[in-house]
């Protein structure tokens, strides 16, 4: 997204589109012990379950002071230009 916006802070859209990203691959039970193992990594050493990533993945961002990142405010400080239209828009 920051070569269409490159005033769009490094990091800020993976940390958006972070949970929605990570729970439609934990919904598809592709790697569940990965998350599982990545919860351990996050402080949650009692998970069993890769739901529970997404809560520590939220704890994470809380903590970082992140959590309400939105795309429409960082969008707005300029024009919403047409290659990120095409890219977004459905065929």
């Amino acid at each position: 997204m920051s070569a269409y916006h490159q005033h769009l802070p490094h990091g800020a859209g993976l940390i958006i589109l972070s949970r929605e990203y990570f729970s439609f691959w934990i919904s598809k039970h592709v790697c569940d012990d990965r998350f599982v193992d990545m919860e351990k990594f996050l402080g949650k050493e009692d998970s069993t379950k890769p739901e529970d990533f997404i809560t520590a993945l939220t704890d994470l961002q809380k903590a970082c002071g992140v959590t309400d990142l939105k795309m429409l405010p960082i969008f707005m400080k300029e024009h919403i230009n047409k290659s990120f239209l095409v890219i977004t828009t459905p065929m």
